[in-house]
């Protein structure tokens, strides 16, 4: 008998907690951050790699997705998006003397484009490259015009501590307890301290969110950017989902020629 009343003890005090934490959580009031990122846009956010950025003479409120790294030099290089997804091993014999259109260097990008929104993805996760970023960002001005993506937590983190103007991504650490929390019905008390979720459709051929995170992110006046998207299937799927935003791996199929 003691047992049974110990178990219904426990199981009580559990579904006190569970409930008081989804009241809770449903109970905190968000505010949207104030941002002139998100006004340039007067539609919905399409991002394209920023090999594209001559499109930007048609269609001004595109956004630039760039790819950095940090060379042996100390500089900060932007990848030809050829090489999304690979290693990020630095390539060899580059320097901003000789880096060709291919490779230029992050603070060329922003100063040739100062009116351009962009998105800056650094998953090269080396000694002090968040101090090369602040650098650049504060010597081009471009603390409104940035979202700073990386798969590393540190890197934003880190970052934020000198640049807190600039509006900061996802991880995947992130997606993975939005999706712990959502898989226990505790969706709403989800942490996540970023500013937008930036993400493929899928990883590790598996789907990184879901109707519910999304809705749950909009509340909480989040925005979500999906992609690359390679085909007009994922670009629907992803509008199905109620992306606010759309990187488009060929603008041209969401884009008239």
């Amino acid at each position: 008998m003691r047992t049974l009343a110990l178990i219904a003890g426990v199981m009580f005090m559990f579904m006190a907690a569970y409930s008081g934490t989804k009241i809770w959580s449903n109970g905190v009031v968000y505010t949207p951050y104030q941002t002139s990122y998100y006004q340039a846009s007067s539609e919905g956010l399409i991002i394209v790699p920023w090999e594209q950025n001559y499109l930007l003479e048609k269609k001004a409120d595109l956004i630039l997705w760039a790819d950095v790294y940090k060379t042996q030099k100390g500089e900060l290089l932007v990848r030809p998006w050829v090489d999304y997804g690979q290693k990020k091993e630095t390539p060899p014999s580059e320097s901003s003397q000789n880096a060709s259109d291919s490779r230029p260097l992050l603070k060329s990008l922003l100063e040739q484009f100062p009116n351009a929104r962009w998105v800056i993805n650094c998953d090269d996760n080396v000694q002090d490259i968040q101090l090369l970023l602040s650098k650049v960002i504060e010597e081009t001005q471009s603390q409104n015009r940035i979202i700073l993506q990386s798969n590393y937590n540190p890197i934003m983190e880190s970052l934020k501590e000198t640049q807190p103007l600039l509006l900061y991504g996802s991880s995947i650490a992130d997606l993975t307890r939005l999706k712990t929390f959502d898989s226990m019905g505790l969706l709403e008390a989800a942490p996540f301290k970023g500013d937008v979720i930036v993400t493929p459709l899928t990883y590790l051929k598996r789907a990184t969110l879901n109707a519910e995170i999304v809705r749950e992110m909009k509340r909480r006046f989040k925005k979500v950017i999906l992609g690359p998207l390679k085909t007009l299937d994922e670009i629907q799927k992803a509008k199905d989902l109620g992306a606010d935003g759309l990187f488009v791996a060929d603008p041209f199929l969401i884009l008239e020629k």
